[in-house]
């Protein structure tokens, strides 16, 4: 399975709502605006997100979107799910079947099926790794610290970006 772009604007978006300030919304603008994506293909991502239950849409005039639960309680497999569908990485189009097809109905069956386990195995292990990676795994493996600070990101502009900054890398 290859991922789109859209997990990693996903979790980058994701990671703007997770180091928001507690009770305040995001606009979507502003989430796009900080990941220098178009807005029509943002919204179709963050409405993915809404739709699998991560993110919670605030409606009125200063809503926005907030994470629906903890970071720590969102893993990077929830998000791979809701913006690229079940992890199936196998498109069984029986080739192999036309290899082995010799007239011999159970060989044909057995080659279908074989490929179809192994694949289905390493799915497996690999959603079980990314269930293990929480969304607050990846901002701390990034910032270098637990304690990352909250920010007000709808305040944040060009002009203090320097002071956001400091304010993410503090503690590192």
């Amino acid at each position: 399975m290859k991922l789109t772009k859209s997990f990693e604007q996903s979790v980058g978006a994701m990671a703007i709502l997770a180091t928001q300030v507690k009770g305040v919304p995001i606009a979507s603008s502003t989430i796009h605006t900080r990941l220098r994506t178009s807005l029509t293909y943002g919204q179709k991502i963050i409405r993915k997100l809404v739709k699998a239950g991560l993110v919670a849409s605030v409606s009125g005039q200063n809503g926005g979107f907030c994470l629906a639960k903890d970071a720590k309680d969102i893993s990077c497999l929830d998000v791979v799910e809701a913006v690229e569908g079940p992890v199936q990485t196998f498109r069984n189009e029986k080739l192999l079947d036309r290899v082995f097809n010799d007239g011999n109905k159970q060989t044909v069956k057995e080659a279908d099926e074989t490929l179809k386990e192994i694949f289905n195995e390493a799915d497996e292990q690999w959603c079980n790794y990314l269930r293990k990676i929480s969304i607050e795994d990846i901002i701390t493996r990034v910032l270098g610290n637990e304690d990352y600070h909250e920010i007000d990101w709808n305040q944040v502009s060009s002009s203090r970006e320097l002071l956001l900054s400091k304010i993410l890398r503090s503690g590192r």
